[in-house]
């Protein structure tokens, strides 16, 4: 893949994610978003999961060696975020809420 066509692929994906988390778009300087609020509910957290999940897919299917330093290395910083965000959802699944009253 030559530096165009993964520089266009890691702006879709940053716009992609700060489209889901407009906090953490304000949080980076991108103030496209301000306007909003993340969405809480189960179908919002479900779009984060799959956005996650999709990109790992997509990133993963791009051979480093295809790519320049750079380009690997800003790969690898993506690939990194998006399983720790996998993680932490997959601990999360694991935790049970205490029965009420034992808080």
């Amino acid at each position: 893949m030559d530096t165009e066509a993964f520089r266009a692929l890691a702006a879709r994906h940053v716009a992609e994610r700060y489209e889901l988390d407009p906090v953490a778009a304000t949080a980076a300087g991108i103030h496209d978003h301000d306007h909003r609020m993340p969405d809480l509910t189960g179908p919002g957290f479900g779009d984060r999961d799959a956005f996650v999940d999709r990109w790992i897919t997509e990133l993963e299917a791009i051979a480093p060696q295809d790519l320049g330093s750079l380009e690997r290395t800003d790969r690898a910083l993506l690939l990194a975020d998006l399983r720790g965000q996998k993680a932490v959802r997959e601990v999360f699944a694991l935790v049970q809420p205490l029965p009420s009253g034992n808080a």
